[in-house]
């Protein structure tokens, strides 16, 4: 049970970790071109915002999770292997 949960944790990571990457690359590819309305700029803040709140909300469950179960040598060897 536990190493489900810390996998479905990381692989909820890996994603918001990856949608973070993907905004804040088409932000940089939007202010390179120079065409970006004040409007697009916010909306795209706003959703790095809410990626990197979704990242920190997952980082704190995932430590909320290992605190609660210790590593097992099982549980480590899988949580470096998601990684």
């Amino acid at each position: 049970i536990v190493g489900n949960e810390i996998d479905m944790i990381l692989k909820g990571q890996k994603q918001a970790e990856s949608k973070l990457q993907e905004l804040i690359s088409s932000r940089s590819d939007e202010e390179e071109s120079g065409r970006v309305s004040r409007e697009r700029q916010a909306d795209i803040g706003q959703q790095i915002q809410k990626a990197a709140s979704d990242l920190k909300r997952s980082t704190q469950l995932l430590n909320t999770s290992l605190k609660q179960s210790p590593l097992s040598p099982d549980n480590l060897t899988k949580v470096q292997a998601d990684r």
